[in-house]
């Protein structure tokens, strides 16, 4: 009996032997042998059923395998081994299935303890991967630009980063050498203005160590693209006929210039109000302008104009003399006339209707009077007069017409003075009745 079931080399082994035969009784046997003796170890084997294999693995520099080590066979039964381990070695740090040495370690199993050193598990050589490492681009950030028809991108800041110290870290591994080329370029979702716009990359890897890694996606990118500015020579405000507002005159723009290519956009303006509804000239008016789709692509969204400023005035309104008349007269000897009927008119529809605004004051002088083209009779003969206006509102118009008026002189009657009248010469009986007169 060895002195326990333990691998050992030079392990005592006791014995009980005794004697037998027809002579025994004359023998004794008052000691034992002294022997010793070797138990080696088990060997155990991995049950091809339940093999081990090797975890695939992220690369990262280095050789090391990690092994799932499969089920034990040969493990003397009603004894158990503790989690066995493995030190698993990749034949080279690249990338790609190639072998592995798989160097197996027993370990002490528990309750009761069974040795792991009764026990011996050979080497073996498994297969495994190494996949390449996913590496992430940092910093990259899309430069905004102006509108220029074209949906290119400029990228800036795309860096790739070392001392990766996990899996997932998007780093590459120490101070490997791994470059990035296309850094620097992209392509807008289209070439319109907006803000958040994707922005796709081609970038790619380089370098000596590139082989071990990948870039499966592309950074995540947006830019803006801004509305490129025109130029505009100087609008004008057409002068607008009081009309007791501050509203401006309408608004003719200059010539667009700074489109891209063949593009053209419309453009219309609006002035500002001015700073007062009176007659006048009001310089520096702000005025906007409105954008509108043009020809040949030209969208009004990918282009702004400034706002400018122009001069504006507000012309007096002519106002118009209504139902004036001319009163006949027996002639005088004078070319006066007598006007009756003129009067101004409000509540005003029209620039052209000749009425004053609203119920503005304006007041008509000389109204009552004007002067025959002669002093004698006749009719439908020419009048004119000079009439004026007045009132607190008055600035804001012009007369600049008299009323077109006619009137008729008519002849004044005369008498024979009775105390010199008329008288007939007698006559000598000629035949005939004509008489001689002698005016009075």
């Amino acid at each position: 009996t060895f002195a326990d079931k333990n691998v050992g080399t030079g392990k005592t082994v006791t014995t009980a032997m005794t004697l037998g035969g027809a002579d025994a009784g004359n023998y004794t046997l008052s000691t034992q042998p002294i022997l010793t003796g070797a138990i080696t170890a088990k060997t155990v084997t991995i049950d091809a059923s339940a093999p081990s294999g090797v975890v695939t693995k992220v690369y990262d520099g280095g050789t090391a395998a990690t092994v799932t080590v499969g089920a034990l066979l040969g493990v003397v039964t009603g004894e158990t081994l503790g989690a066995t381990t493995a030190v698993g070695t990749f034949t080279d740090k690249n990338i790609g299935t190639k072998n592995v040495t798989a160097v197996y370690a027993l370990v002490d199993g528990v309750n009761p303890a069974h040795l792991a050193s009764n026990y011996t598990l050979a080497n073996e050589t498994l297969t495994g991967t190494i996949t390449a490492k996913d590496l992430q681009v940092f910093s990259a950030a899309v430069t905004t630009k102006v509108y220029d028809g074209t949906d290119s991108a400029v990228a800036t800041g795309a860096v790739l980063v070392g001392n990766s110290t996990a899996d997932n870290d998007g780093k590459y591994i120490s101070t490997e050498v791994v470059t990035l080329s296309g850094g620097s370029s992209g392509t807008f979702a289209d070439k319109n203005v907006g803000t958040g716009k994707t922005v796709t990359t081609t970038m790619t890897l380089g370098g000596a160590d590139a082989g071990n890694y990948m870039l499966s996606t592309q950074p995540t990118l947006t830019g803006d693209i801004t509305a490129k500015p025109l130029s505009i020579t100087a609008p004008t405000i057409a002068p607008k006929v009081y009309d007791g507002q501050v509203t401006a005159g309408a608004v003719t723009v200059g010539a667009l210039s700074g489109f891209v290519g063949s593009e053209t956009v419309t453009a219309s303006g609006m002035a500002a109000s001015y700073s007062s509804a009176n007659v006048g000239t009001y310089n520096s008016v702000p005025v906007t302008y409105t954008l509108a789709n043009g020809s040949n692509g030209g969208l009004a969204g990918n282009y702004s104009l400034a706002a400018d400023t122009a001069t504006g005035a507000i012309v007096a309104k002519d106002l118009q003399v209504f139902s004036a008349a001319v009163t006949t007269k027996v002639y005088d000897g004078g070319m006066g006339a007598v006007v009756t009927g003129a009067v101004l008119v409000g509540n005003s529809t029209a620039d052209n209707d000749g009425k004053f605004i609203g119920s503005e004051t304006v007041t008509l002088s000389g109204g009552t009077s004007g002067t025959f083209a002669d002093k004698n009779v006749g009719t439908g003969k020419a009048v004119t007069t000079a009439m004026t206006l007045g009132g607190a509102d008055a600035g804001n118009y012009t007369l600049s017409t008299q009323p077109v008026l006619t009137g008729a002189i008519t002849a004044k009657t005369v008498t024979i003075d009775a105390t010199a009248p008329s008288g007939v010469v007698s006559k000598v009986y000629d035949g005939g009745t004509a008489a001689t007169v002698t005016v009075g």
